[in-house]
Formats: structure tokens, C-alpha cells, sequence
């Protein structure tokens, strides 16, 4: 009789042991096709089949749904320059996401509106690099130009925003002609 007891408790805790070792496989099965469907719907958005890309983009939670927010990150860059974000850059960061039509009650609204409050961090300026890299492989030189003068006018705006000491002097920092160089460089394959 105390065999079977044995026994019996033996085969509830390998039973327990894998249940959870099935939960666990399914749960990473699980998370392996939703990346998979995150990397192919950020591939055909993006026209970019890097998967090194593809990954650090996901890594940095761009995904197809907060993908109108990865054309703000220089935006973001430059308002953390100086190492917090002014009220008048973050309202010139909100009014330009707003103005090309980004909804404030949309998922890419509110991963900016996360940026804008606490620093994502070099992992994300590192992942917009590496699209911006990427883009440059597939758009005509003439393409690059025309997104770089977009990209770099809206950055100096931003800079500009609370730049200056009553209206006057340089608006832009040195901090931020730092990131504004980068951001250059990034353009010319730098």
C-alpha cells in the first residue's frame, strides 16, 4: 500500500512537472508565430527584408500598428538632447505627429506619448538607423533627399521650439546639433 501512495505521488508531480514544461513550450510557440507575424507585417509595410532589422525594429515594440511613430523617432531624438523634453518640443513633436494624421487615440500616438515622458533609450535611434540604412537599398537617391530635407526641417523645428533665452541667441543647443549631425550622417550612409 505504501507503494501505490508512493506511486501515485511520483505520477502527480512528473503529470505537474509536464504540464507546466507543455505550458511553457506552447506559450513560446505561441510567442515565436506572433514575432514571425510582427517581422512579415513590418517586411511588407516597410519593403525591407533585413531580419536583423526587422528584429531590432520589434525589439524597440515598432510593430505594424505603432509603425507611424518610427517617422517621429529623430523628432524624439532630438528633444531628449539636452536631456529632458521641454513642454513647447513636446508640443511641437504632438502637433506634427497629429498634423500627418496620426490619431491620439491610436497605438502609435501613445508609444510616442511614452517617449516623450520617459527616454526610450540609444536601442531606439539605433533601430531607426538601421531602417533608414535599410531604405536607402531600395529608394533612388533623389527619394533619400526628399525624406532627408523632410526628416532634418522637422528636427530643427522641434530644436528650435525651446531654444534660446527670451526669443534670442542660437535656438539650437549644442546637444542638439549633435544629434542634428547624426541624424545628417545617417542620410549620407554615416
Amino acid at each position: 500500500m505504501p507503494n501505490d501512495s508512493l506511486n501515485q505521488r511520483r505520477q502527480a508531480l512528473e503529470d505537474a512537472y509536464f504540464a507546466g514544461m507543455d505550458r511553457k513550450l506552447l506559450e513560446r510557440m505561441r510567442e515565436h508565430l506572433s514575432s514571425e507575424k510582427s517581422r512579415e507585417e513590418l517586411s511588407q509595410l516597410l519593403h525591407i527584408d533585413d531580419v536583423a532589422t526587422l528584429d531590432h525594429l520589434l525589439a524597440q515594440n515598432i510593430t505594424a500598428r505603432t509603425l507611424g511613430a518610427l517617422a517621429l523617432v529623430p523628432l524624439v531624438e532630438i528633444a531628449w538632447a539636452d536631456g529632458h523634453v521641454h513642454e513647447e518640443e513636446r508640443q511641437a513633436i504632438l502637433d506634427s505627429a497629429r498634423k500627418e494624421g496620426m490619431n491620439p487615440d491610436a497605438p502609435s500616438y501613445a508609444l510616442l506619448s511614452a517617449w516623450l515622458e520617459k527616454w526610450p533609450g540609444p536601442g531606439l535611434m539605433q533601430a531607426w538607423k538601421e531602417y533608414i540604412a535599410a531604405l536607402r537599398k531600395v529608394l533612388d537617391e533623389e527619394a533619400v533627399e526628399a525624406l532627408r530635407s523632410i526628416v532634418i526641417e522637422r528636427v530643427e523645428h522641434v530644436a528650435r521650439a525651446a531654444g534660446g533665452i527670451l526669443g534670442l541667441g542660437n535656438k539650437i543647443s549644442r546637444a542638439e546639433k549633435v544629434v542634428l549631425d547624426e541624424l545628417k550622417a545617417v542620410f549620407n550612409g554615416g
